[in-house]
């Protein structure tokens, strides 16, 4: 024992050399056992990581696969969203309240699909069934409860890829006429224009009805197209189905689309130059801030019947709006009432006043419609012909030369419009709508605050004017006069609204008549079958002769809320307006 000692404290006390490289070996051992060990788990931590990376991207490949299947669906079948696919396995889910479709109750397990033309990582087809282990799968769920009042659907889809499941939610809505601050079908003054061509002008109708490229072109010879010139400013997207006609340096700060074949691309995808994309009026220098280039043509529906079914108690959806007959002016009030004169209706709805009602106030139908009709033929009064002055709460006035065009019989549903709106609703005529006053929201451009002013025919700015010289039947030369209980006239108006007329023009009431009234200000978005002029103006200097400027700014809040019950183009797709991922839904 007493050997052992000393041999081991003789190699410790360095006598030896074996007892170093022993130690040495040892600790190299371990040390290199550790190292291997930390490589082996970091390596496995790594694969795991990375295995996880990648199924968290593949569970949100799998919910876009989700939208892209529910939007493929709703533009093959526009009434998609209206009821429940059974045979849908992506939109099967457990129903624990309410009226149950296709049998489903409170045991039905979610539905979830593969995602089309794909395999398994084993290169099994994930349409087989059972789904194979490792196919990207997505289920759906659909809500459709503001559909018919703002035409949004809300689609929340959950995608998964083994253990990992990611759920994005999405506002669907097709493609609309609020998706533009200015759309215009053709590019030229209506050819119902009574003091432009006359009244039944049956030349007009045939010579300027079409478009300037159409087989059968617009005689530009004898229509009045309209330019756009200096101190025009475009603040948003703009669409027309026509060819732009341009000069001196008008300024479009949106992105600027045409159906003008000549600035489609070519076979190579390749677009023109910009200068063919419109048409030049005389030394044209337009700044297109977003660009100019070629889309199909956007079509306008025949008639906003569908606003008016929203004020029948036995077609709306919910609580009906509010129907009025006969001219009839509406004053908003910025604590959320409308005034209203309207001498002709002879009954109401419930909340919508009393028959015949004069200055009488009452709620907004928020998120609803208001509808001018037209009297009906069994209606005895009033006599056909125009309203007396001041019978429709102060208008028309006395000496006003449009009574010369026709614009104010008194058995159209002419809807007069003005005021301070705080709410959501859509005013909706057979006949017209003017605006007699500032239209603005209560509480500004950044507020809840929605108008849709939807006109069968024109959608028009009062401009009320005193003929002073007569050549036939048109007045020649004539003078502004003042707003009733004012003292100027109507100069500089601001309208915050959503315009659409579906047969003739977003106009100026005798646009060429009078001095010039300063800038025609509009927020929101503006869309008509014809080209609406608001003024007229020197080619050589570009100011206004009479009329307005234009400034019009775009209300983005559209693009994802347009005003309740808005129509929409005929024939238009489904896209995304809005993306966000949420907490996964399963």
């Amino acid at each position: 024992m007493h050997r052992l000692v000393q041999r081991l404290r003789s190699r410790v006390d360095g006598s030896s050399e074996e007892g170093f490289a022993m130690i040495l070996v040892i600790g190299t051992t371990m040390v290199l056992t550790l190292i291997v060990a930390v490589i082996l788990a970091y390596a496995t931590l790594s694969v795991l990581r990375s295995r996880h990376e990648q199924d968290y991207l593949a569970a949100i490949a799998a919910a876009q696969a989700g939208i892209d299947d529910y939007l493929s669906r709703l533009n093959a079948d526009n009434t998609y969203w209206q009821t429940t696919d059974c045979a849908n396995v992506a939109e099967r889910h457990p129903v624990t309240s309410g009226t149950a479709p296709c049998g489903w109750n409170r045991t039905t397990p979610v539905g979830w699909s593969p995602i089309a033309g794909t395999t398994s990582p084993t290169g099994v087809s994930c349409a087989s069934t059972p789904t194979p282990v490792g196919c990207g799968i997505f289920h759906y769920d659909v809500d459709t409860s503001q559909t018919l009042s703002d035409g949004t659907i809300w689609l929340t889809s959950s995608g998964r890829s083994k253990t990992v499941t990611r759920s994005v939610k999405v506002s669907v809505r097709e493609e609309g006429f609020t998706d533009f601050l200015y759309y215009s079908d053709i590019e030229s003054v209506d050819p119902a224009n009574r003091y432009v061509y006359g009244v039944n002008n049956g030349n007009a109708q045939a010579k300027c009805s079409h478009h300037y490229w159409d087989n059968s072109p617009r005689d530009t010879s004898y229509c009045s197209d309209i330019y756009w010139t200096d101190n025009d400013v475009i603040n948003g997207p703009l669409h027309t189905n026509d060819a732009l006609l341009i000069t001196n340096n008008p300024t479009f700060n949106g992105p600027v689309s045409t159906s003008y074949p000549a600035c489609a691309p070519n076979a190579h995808g390749q677009p023109p130059p910009q200068a063919t994309c419109y048409r030049n009026g005389g030394s044209a220098h337009p700044v297109f801030s977003k660009g100019i280039s070629y889309a199909s043509e956007v079509q306008l529906p025949p008639t906003n019947s569908a606003l008016r079914a929203q004020t029948d108690p036995t077609t709306a959806t919910g609580t009906p709006g509010c129907l009025f007959t006969g001219p009839t002016r509406l004053r908003f009030n910025s604590n959320g009432t409308m005034t209203v004169w309207s001498p002709y209706t002879l009954s109401n709805s419930i909340g919508c006043g009393s028959a015949q009602p004069s200055n009488v106030t009452i709620p907004v139908p928020n998120n609803n419609v208001i509808y001018i009709q037209n009297v009906p033929s069994r209606q005895a009064t009033p006599r056909s012909g125009d309203c007396a002055a001041g019978a429709i709460g102060g208008y028309p006035q006395s000496g006003d030369v449009n009574y010369d065009y026709g614009e104010y019989d008194c058995r159209a549903g002419t809807a007069f419009v003005s005021g301070q709106l705080s709410g959501r609703v859509t005013v909706g005529a057979d006949n017209n709508i003017i605006v007699v006053d500032d239209l603005t929201y209560a509480g500004g451009t950044n507020g809840a605050d929605s108008l849709g002013l939807v006109a069968n025919n024109s959608v028009e700015v009062y401009h009320p004017v005193r003929c002073t010289r007569w050549q036939g039947q048109t007045c020649t030369t004539g003078t502004n006069m003042d707003l009733p209980g004012q003292s100027s006239a109507f100069t500089n108006p601001v309208i915050d609204a959503a315009i659409l007329s579906l047969a003739h023009s977003v106009a100026v009431q005798v646009y060429p008549l009078g001095n010039p009234l300063g800038t025609l200000n509009v927020f929101g978005a503006m869309s008509q079958k014809y080209r609406g002029a608001v003024g007229t103006f020197s080619q050589q200097t570009g100011d206004t002769s009479t009329g307005y400027y234009k400034s019009y700014s775009y209300d983005t809040r559209l693009k994802y809320a347009p005003p309740p019950y808005y129509l929409d183009p005929v024939q238009t797709a489904y896209g995304v307006t809005t993306f966000a991922e949420v907490r996964a839904v399963y």
